[in-house]
């Protein structure tokens, strides 16, 4: 059973950080952005974290102590399936994997007024979908429930996501 909140996870430009607001709101959860926690606790950006190879241990530390802490929706950074403890972190969170076709992914990106680091120096369209392919598995292995947001608006995708949450026994209040 699902007891404390929805982890919202994916590869960049899957929709989190748009859906994630809209899904608290339906069910009267506060949302977070582990990207923006991260740069708020830090006082650094994620460019900057990553340029210095400190952002997965930093990420992996702030997500151990959300998911330990009351229940919410979080949407985590796209790589958090990367740290090995995210299983066990995460246990009794209901895990949504929202995911994109590659080629919308990598459209997103690119009309997303948000900076957001290359991780390769790949064009955006090359290395979303190899990123995206690669980490399949394990958002697979991570996820609950997947949720296709190629062609669904962030309201459907909130809206899906609400009612799979409320199938599994829980109540908005």
């Amino acid at each position: 059973m699902i007891s404390r909140g929805i982890l919202l996870i994916g590869p960049r430009g899957a929709g989190k950080s748009t859906t994630g607001p809209l899904l608290g709101r339906a069910l009267r959860l506060p949302f977070l952005d582990a990207d923006d926690e991260l740069v708020r606790e830090t006082g650094r950006s994620v460019a900057d974290l990553l340029a210095h190879g400190e952002f997965r241990a930093a990420e992996a530390r702030l997500l151990g102590r959300l998911l330990a802490g009351p229940p919410c929706v979080l949407a985590a950074g796209g790589g958090c399936v990367l740290w090995e403890g995210l299983g066990a972190a995460a246990r009794g969170w209901g895990v949504a994997w929202l995911d994109a076709d590659a080629a919308v992914l990598a459209r997103r990106i690119a009309g997303d007024a948000r900076v957001r680091p290359s991780l390769s120096g790949e064009p955006p369209d090359e290395e979303i979908g190899r990123i995206a392919g690669e980490r399949r598995p394990l958002y697979e292995a991570a996820a609950t429930s997947r949720f296709d947001t190629s062609y669904a608006t962030p309201a459907e995708v909130a809206a899906s996501i609400a009612r799979w949450w409320m199938q599994a026994g829980h109540s908005r209040s």
